[in-house]
Formats: structure tokens, sequence, C-alpha cells
């Protein structure tokens, strides 16, 4: 009877206990949590994370190939002016030039220039030599290219640009694409306390919301950085199949031009024979066979080096805007760490401030 008599009165103490508890907790409670910041107040905080700044991705500047003009042979300028002069003013060749004419026309049959070659050249087939575009009988082909590879025949040819190598810049090392970005929730104590649990929750959903703002923004700018970098490679190669086709009109343009002074060497051929000269007319005709094929040979490397010089600027122009697109990609990604680094900072800031006392009673 005294055992149960105990018993009852144990279970009543604990009973009375827990109303007293309750009671002190319902009475404290609201005092406290005057005193803690609201939760609005703690995610506004987070709005102090700007946006990334707006994308300034302005197209570069284009330069374009300054082509070298073809000039008029070195060493063949001074006869030529007396063939030309002969040509238009009937002054006479000087015996010194009409030697020179031989000696040339003796290096196409010590060659092999086939007999009646001389007798069939006319304008039309002059013109026809003088484009590297076309293609001429085999033969006379060898021998013409092997008539300019004597040493003491040194056409002048057009200056070639030599561009060397280009320098290839180095690598750039691709911004890292994941870097590692914190929860907030590093180091904390966690406490029992299910007001600081609610307390943390909401500052690391307003953390997670500004940090998919950023990350959309970054996705959007890196995306527009892309786009542009196509579109500008796509217009680089526009840019070298227009130059190309360019580098083919100027070529036809300076042959039309070379023309005229392949007509004045057959007309002071024509002029030879009203003058009696059988063997001016044949040296006359020589030298335009050698002429045209001067300009052939002139043009061919004109031609091959204004290609090269396009696809030089072709290939600047893509490292550069490649460059360009690292560049601002890197750019933009800095701006973001910047604004996670600052959110990241709010968020154990709020944690700390807002959400420490909660339910700890202290």
């Amino acid at each position: 009877m005294k055992n149960q008599l105990l018993l009852n009165l144990k279970k009543g103490m604990a009973w009375l206990s827990s109303l007293i508890f309750i009671f002190l907790l319902v009475c404290c409670a609201p005092d406290e949590l005057e005193l803690i910041p609201s939760y609005d107040q703690m995610v506004d905080e987070f709005e102090e994370v700007s946006d990334l700044p707006e994308l300034n991705d302005p197209d570069p500047d284009i330069d374009d190939p300054n082509y070298e003009p073809l000039n008029t042979p070195v060493l063949l300028s001074n006869l030529l002016k007396e063939i030309v002069a002969f040509s238009d003013d009937d002054s006479p060749i000087s015996e010194f030039s009409k030697s020179k004419l031989r000696d040339l026309n003796s290096k196409l049959k010590e060659k092999g220039l086939k007999s009646g070659t001389l007798s069939e050249i006319d304008m039309d087939f002059l013109t026809y030599l003088m484009n590297p575009d076309n293609s001429i009988d085999p033969e006379l082909d060898v021998l013409l290219t092997e008539l300019f590879e004597l040493p003491d025949l040194k056409a002048s040819l057009p200056e070639i640009l030599q561009y060397g190598e280009l320098t290839t810049p180095e690598a750039i090392s691709d911004y890292i694409s994941s870097s590692k970005i914190g929860t907030g929730k590093e180091g904390l104590r966690q406490l029992d306390s299910d007001l600081y649990a609610i307390c943390a929750e909401k500052a690391n959903r307003a953390f997670q919301h500004r940090l998919e703002a950023l990350t959309e923004q970054l996705v959007e700018q890196e995306d527009q950085i892309n786009d542009n970098y196509l579109r500008r490679a796509y217009d680089a190669e526009e840019r070298l199949i227009e130059r190309n086709v360019l580098v083919h009109e100027l070529l036809k343009e300076q042959l039309v031009e070379y023309q005229v002074i392949i007509n004045k060497i057959l007309n002071a051929a024509r002029k030879a024979v009203l003058a009696g000269d059988l063997d001016l007319q044949e040296d006359l005709l020589a030298y335009g066979l050698i002429y045209a094929t001067n300009i052939r040979l002139q043009m061919a490397g004109w031609f091959l080096s204004s290609i090269s010089y396009n696809h030089v600027f072709y290939e600047l122009e893509i490292n550069s805007i490649t460059i360009l697109r690292e560049d601002r990609i890197a750019a933009v990604k800095q701006y973001y760490l910047e604004g996670v680094e600052m959110a990241e900072e709010i968020l154990a800031r709020a944690i700390r401030v807002y959400c420490h006392n909660q339910g700890s009673g202290s």
C-alpha cells in the first residue's frame, strides 16, 4: 500500500514539473523571440549580392591585307624601254640591246625550242601564256622553266612576302569551369533547436535562390560569348573567301596591264619586218616569249604569296577572337565567383547573427 502511494506521488510530481516547464516556456519565449531579427530581414541581406555586370563583348577591329603590286622587271626594263620606244616612235634599238636580244634568242634555241614556235607567237599566244591559271604545252613549260634557272638570266621576280612561322600564342588554360562552391554549412555547429533549424533552412534557401540567379546569368553570358565567337569565326572564313576572290580579280587586272607591253613588243617585231630586219623580228618574238614567261612566273609567285597573305590574316584573326572569347569568359566567371563568395559570407553571417541563439536560451 505504501509503495503504491509513493508511485502515485512520483507520477504527480512529474506531471506537475511538466506543467511548470510548459508554463515557463510559454511565458518567456515571446520576450526572447522579440530580440531576434526577422527572417525577412535576413533574406533581404542576400540582395546585397549584385547581378553580374552587363556583358561587354564588342567585335574587334578587322585589318584588311594590303596587296603588293607587281612591278615591271628590273633586269629587262632598260631593254624594254628601247623596244617600246621603237614601237611607239621608231627610235632605233641600240646595238647593245640588239646583242642582248640575240643572246636571249640563242639561249631559247640551246634549250631546245622547236623550230616554228616563234612563228606561232601572236597576241593570243602570249596573253594565254602570261596567265598562270592556264596550262601550257608540257615540253614548252619545262623548256621555259629551265631557261629561267640559268644563273645569267636573272629575270626579276616580284618580291614574295616572307611571313615566317606564325607565332602561336601560348595555350590559354581554360578557366576552372567547376570551382568548389560551398553551401555555407561547413563548420557550423549542429544544434538540436527547431528554431535554429528553421532559421538555417531559410538562410540556405535564400542563398541557393541567389546562387541559382547568378548561375543562370553566368550560363547566359557564356552562351552569348560563344555565339559571338562562332559568328566571328564564320565571318572570318567568309572574308578569307572574298579576299581570295579579290586576289584572283587583281591578278586578271594586272595581266590586262601587261598585255599593253606585250602588244608593244609584237608591234616592234612587225616594224622590224617592215624595216627588212627579219633577224631582229625573230629576236623580238623570242623576247616576247621570254617576257610573257617572266610575267607568268611572277604572277604565279604574286598570286601564291597573296593567297598565303590572306591565310595569315585569317589565322591571326581566329587566334585573336579565340583569345577574346577565353578572356571574356574568364572575366564573367570571375564576377560570378566574386558574387558567390559574397553570398557565402552573407550566409555565414546570417547563420551566426540570426540563427545562432535561436532555441539555445543563451
